[in-house]
């Protein structure tokens, strides 16, 4: 997606330097508004972006709406998270919940930051 979001480079910027600076651990922006703003374009571009790419290990994103259930969400999200994930799809929202914490705790003791 290399178009340039009109309107939009302040934002990122700044949800770009919230990211990056805060923390090298997990952080979650939640980007919400009325349908045909660009959400998802600019969540796209954010999450794409190599600054935020090269400052995280893991990342991953999902897009939430009223007809996702809680394993579809934790479906999307360990689809990016880890690479192996087809076992994943026969696993309760429970068990997927698990995987998805056990993912991060691993990637904190064997890579730290």
């Amino acid at each position: 997606m290399n178009e340039e979001i009109v309107g939009f480079e302040d934002v990122i910027d700044k949800l770009r330097d919230q990211l990056i600076r805060c923390t090298k651990g997990r952080d979650i922006i939640s980007v919400v508004g009325m349908p045909g703003l660009g959400k998802t374009t600019l969540a796209y571009r954010l999450y794409s972006d190599r600054l935020v790419v090269s400052h995280f290990d893991i990342r991953a994103q999902c897009c939430v709406s009223q007809v996702y259930s809680r394993q579809d969400l934790l479906l999307a999200i360990l689809r990016d998270a880890i690479s192996e994930y087809s076992e994943c799809r026969e696993k309760q929202a429970d068990e997927l919940a698990d995987q998805l914490r056990k993912t991060f705790i691993f990637q904190k003791i064997f890579y730290p930051s």
